[in-house]
């Protein structure tokens, strides 16, 4: 008898079994196989009818979908297209990137968390795929701002469409600018402070917050504290029209030039923008539901409400309030 051969004396033969192992062997995907080994990960020795595996037969899902939006951003970058239009495609590559995170790299996040083991068909696990996804989109989002802020902006100016900041303004400028932020922002803007008796505010999906320090004069403590900017105000104010020229001033930079008004009595510290993006890769069994719309409403409802999946901070934020944000938001990974 061979070494390697089955005895039916054996206690633990089971030739049903060896069967299965032997038509596993035979039919299992040895590419798959050899991916899993390097991995460290266990065979699969299931029967499967593709014999090909890896990024050398297979383009990764997520990653061909960040290709697409480079095609977006590159009608961007074209300057035979018109300036409005270069500048629309911008605004399109950032909602793509924010559907993509709150759908694909959601449910990556998901299946990370839940220790799934599971390689993609191009041979990569959820964790690669992020790693991966991170890399392509920082290079993303430096091209676009680069484009935004030193092609677009300039030549914007040149048609006459400056944007300004609140301290670039004109005297007059600036009268207009203080008379919308008392009318249209001060009134509808609620800030919200952190102490003992106030917890750490809900940060709502996509909504763009100021993240502010605050020291109290009399005894020097400090606090946190946060103000949401408004999304039923334009992003952009007009202080300024004459002929074709228009002057534009951000929001959050009227917002920050006079954040003490929210804050009587205290000294404002610091105040550095973020945002948040949401998890939205909620599985629902669409042709089975009742009811639709009622189904819709559900999803959008669970992700204004599902866990973080990314959060974007100004450059400068102070490390300590990067370290608060992310504790307070119970963001780990």
């Amino acid at each position: 008898m061979k070494y390697n051969s089955y005895s039916p004396d054996k206690l633990d033969f089971d030739p049903i079994e060896n069967q299965k192992k032997k038509r596993g062997k035979k039919l299992a995907n040895i590419k798959k196989n050899e991916i899993l080994k390097e991995k460290g990960l266990h065979k699969d020795l299931s029967s499967s009818s593709l014999k090909i595996y890896g990024s050398e037969y297979f383009f990764n899902y997520e990653l061909s979908w960040l290709k697409f939006n480079e095609r977006v951003l590159a009608e961007a970058l074209n300057p035979k297209n018109k300036l409005l239009e270069r500048i629309k495609f911008i605004g399109i590559v950032c909602s793509n990137l924010d559907e993509f995170f709150q759908k694909r790299v959601g449910g990556l996040k998901r299946q990370q968390l839940a220790g799934v083991k599971t390689l993609s068909v191009d041979g990569m696990s959820a964790s690669d795929q992020l790693k991966e996804i991170r890399h392509e989109v920082l290079k993303m989002i430096e091209i676009y701002r680069g484009c935004f802020f030193k092609d677009l902006v300039p030549a914007m100016a040149e048609k006459g469409i400056y944007i300004k900041e609140y301290s670039q303004l004109s005297n007059y400028q600036k009268r207009v600018s203080d008379r919308f932020f008392q009318k249209q922002i001060y009134p509808i803007v609620t800030p919200l402070a952190v102490d003992e008796s106030h917890p750490f505010p809900f940060i709502s999906n996509q909504s763009l917050s100021f993240a502010l320090e605050l020291e109290n004069p009399r005894n020097k403590e400090k606090h946190f504290a946060r103000i949401k900017i408004p999304a039923n105000r334009p992003r952009l104010i007009q202080v300024h029209r004459r002929g074709n020229k228009v002057i534009l001033v951000p929001i959050e930079d009227l917002i920050r030039t006079k954040i003490d008004q929210f804050f009587p009595g205290m000294k404002v510290l610091s105040a550095h923008m973020f945002r948040v993006t949401r998890n939205a890769s909620v599985e629902r069994e669409e042709e089975e539901a009742d009811d639709l719309l009622e189904t819709i409403e559900d999803e959008l409802r669970e992700r204004k409400f599902s866990e973080i999946v990314r959060m974007e901070l100004e450059a400068d934020m102070p490390k300590h309030i990067k370290k608060y944000l992310l504790k307070n938001l119970n963001i780990n990974w």
